[in-house]
C-alpha cells in the first residue's frame, strides 16, 4: 500500500517549521552579534570555539563581524592565538 499523501504533507510542514525556527534563531544571533564591539566579539569567539558542537555558522557570523570591525589581517592574527 503506497504511503498517504497526507503523510508527505505533514513531513513537509514539519521540515518547513524546523527550517523557519533555525532561520529565526540565526537571524536573532546575527542581530545580537552586530551590536557587539571588538573585545566582546573576541571573547564570544573564544567561548564558542571552546564549546563542543557549536554550529560552524555561529563562528562564521562572529568572524565576519570581527572582520568588518578590525580587518582581515587582525582577525587572522587573533585566530592564530585561539587555535
Amino acid at each position: 500500500m503506497p504511503p498517504s499523501p497526507w503523510y508527505a504533507i505533514l513531513l513537509i510542514k514539519r521540515e518547513t517549521a524546523l527550517h523557519l525556527k533555525q532561520m529565526t534563531i540565526a537571524t536573532a544571533f546575527t542581530a545580537k552579534v552586530a551590536t557587539l564591539d571588538s573585545a566582546s566579539l573576541r571573547s564570544l569567539y573564544k567561548q564558542l570555539f571552546n564549546q563542543p558542537l557549536v554550529p560552524f555558522q555561529c563562528l562564521d557570523i562572529v568572524l565576519n563581524r570581527m572582520m568588518d570591525l578590525d580587518g582581515v589581517e587582525a582577525v587572522d592574527a587573533f585566530i592564530d592565538t585561539v587555535a
